[in-house]
């Protein structure tokens, strides 16, 4: 179950879960739809961040460990070139996402 600890917006939605880490989000208003395009590899217990750009958010988790991360450049330019990476799988219509 997802958690949502605290969010925030740059053109982007980033929201910070409780057990596993940052997340970076878009909306798509023609399916009226959020899906994840970027996440943190490492599962941490984020208490708070702040963005320090565009592309790169400081964080502390409930350990009193500082992180920064950073959003790859054209990572949002993949997401949308790979629509089945974006959306549910059985929404691809291949095995009715079996």
């Amino acid at each position: 179950m997802v958690s949502i600890k605290t969010s925030q917006t740059a053109g982007r939605i980033y929201a910070s879960d409780t057990s596993e880490s940052i997340h970076v989000l878009k909306y798509k208003p023609d399916e009226n739809q959020l899906y994840i395009f970027a996440d943190d590899v490492l599962k941490r217990y984020t208490n708070s961040f702040c963005l320090l750009d565009d592309d790169t958010v400081c964080g502390v988790d409930k350990f009193e460990n500082m992180f920064v991360i950073r959003v790859p450049a054209g990572i949002e330019e993949d997401a949308e070139d790979d629509p089945t990476a974006s959306r549910f799988k059985w929404e691809s219509g291949m095995l009715n996402g079996a």
